[in-house]
């Protein structure tokens, strides 16, 4: 598998983390290639049109970049931004994954997405324990989902030129991932997500949604962490515990451990 990851020159840090964590892990024929992504800052010298910020325009052509760099290789390939993380399975997940369906019939597979929806990160969570029980995954798809994020995606070697095609716009209105999901809602994309994830979200992102106090975001990467196939769950626990409850009124309070206990008594008894 040919992995095309996505970094700006001055994410120094990044890159060498990732490029440590693949090496960890990556299995034979997995290769990983940096393509230098596009800063948004730097687009005032050069305006592209559309309503979205610049920084959301430098991601949007920093996938399409990658994405004409994925031509160059044969097969499939793996488009990832520079925060993604990869387990001991996350390989064999992957390629497990490509090997359940024909290449002819699909175009996408995300290996993780973010889950924004309590009621359905509560399914999830009981599906991941069942399938976690076997080390089972299945193919999720996105239709059937509330989910954004576009982190992490395999490119179907059929289909790259097409998605090219597809991302040739001259206005760049909508941030990448929404576009994305708007083509693949619209019928021009098929794609799934394999589950539970076989990659996930790296801890380095979370430094700058507390300065900036984005801090709901830290909650859906907590969970993108939580139902990883590859998780480490007390650690997970303690990205939460450092986070403290000042933005739980209450009630919320009292409802989460009601709901906690409620969960936990029912995925007990799917148990037995």
């Amino acid at each position: 598998m040919e992995c095309f990851y996505i970094n700006l020159e001055a994410e120094e840090k990044r890159r060498r983390l990732l490029q440590g964590n693949f090496d960890q892990y990556k299995d034979r024929g997995w290769f990983l290639t940096r393509v230098a992504a596009v800063d948004g800052r730097r687009l005032a010298a050069r305006p592209v049109q559309g309503r979205i910020g610049d920084a959301e325009k430098g991601r949007f052509l920093s996938h399409r970049r990658a994405i004409e760099a994925s031509l160059e290789a044969p097969g499939h390939a793996l488009i990832v931004e520079d925060d993604v993380m990869f387990g001991p399975s996350s390989c064999v997940r992957i390629d497990g994954a490509i090997g359940q369906r024909p290449d002819s019939d699909w175009d996408l597979l995300f290996t993780d997405v973010v889950i924004p929806h309590p009621p359905l990160m509560a399914a999830l969570l009981h599906m991941r324990r069942q399938l976690g029980d076997k080390g089972g995954q299945m193919l999720l798809n996105v239709n059937d989902l509330n989910y954004c994020g576009a982190t992490a995606y395999v490119v179907n070697a059929g289909f790259k030129s097409r998605l090219l095609d597809l991302l040739a716009i001259n206005s760049l209105d909508t941030p990448y991932d929404l576009f994305l999901r708007g083509i693949i809602s619209q019928g021009f994309v098929r794609a799934s997500v394999v589950f539970p994830f076989a990659t996930s979200i790296s801890y380095l992102v979370d430094c700058p949604q507390l300065q900036s106090g984005e801090r709901i975001d830290l909650f859906w990467n907590a969970f993108r962490r939580m139902i990883w196939a590859d998780r480490d769950l007390e650690q997970v626990a303690a990205s939460i515990r450092s986070l403290g409850d000042e933005m739980m009124d209450p009630e919320s309070a009292v409802f989460a451990q009601i709901v906690g206990n409620a969960l936990s008594t029912y995925l007990a008894q799917g148990k037995q």
